[in-house]
């Protein structure tokens, strides 16, 4: 594993050298832990915080984020500033499919605490099955937004 990294530092317009083998193992600890939960708290940057099932939106968009960097992979598409409109939409049909679905099988869901539902929506809204019921429903929401958004003008000049 690398253990130098030249970490750029924009105000100063240049970077600074750091051998993390160097550093003393609570101070690594201090620096995964920091940075882990810097980029896990911007994946859910997008939620607001109002917003319906936001706790468990952004439990999920952090799972994802964590299995995407567990998975080697350090894009950042679907966890950062800002979900595209389908993927807003896939999102939340996946936490309403989830929401039915914990209803429906876990007697006493309703009456569990907040974190805990937030916990069952994510996982729930991570499996592939409640994914796939999901994506007609965001298909549909996208496309009435599509509809509704675009200008037909049928104008002759």
């Amino acid at each position: 594993m690398k253990t130098e990294y030249t970490i750029n530092l924009a105000k100063a317009g240049t970077g600074i050298s750091v051998d993390f083998s160097a550093m003393p193992e609570n101070a690594q600890a201090f620096v995964i832990e920091y940075g882990l939960r810097q980029i896990l708290n911007d994946c859910a940057s997008s939620v607001k915080k109002g917003e319906k099932d936001a706790p468990a939106i952004a439990l999920g968009l952090a799972e994802k984020r964590l299995a995407k960097l567990m998975a080697g992979d350090f894009t950042r598409t679907a966890g950062g500033a800002k979900l595209s409109g389908f993927e807003a939409e896939l999102e939340k049909a996946t936490i309403a499919v989830a929401k039915r679905v914990a209803m429906a099988k876990f007697a006493g869901f309703s009456k569990l605490p907040k974190d805990e539902k937030t916990e069952v929506l994510a996982k729930l809204a991570a499996h592939p099955k409640v994914i796939e019921q999901a994506k007609p429903i965001a298909e549909a929401a996208w496309a009435a937004k599509q509809e509704a958004t675009s200008l037909d003008f049928d104008i002759e000049i």
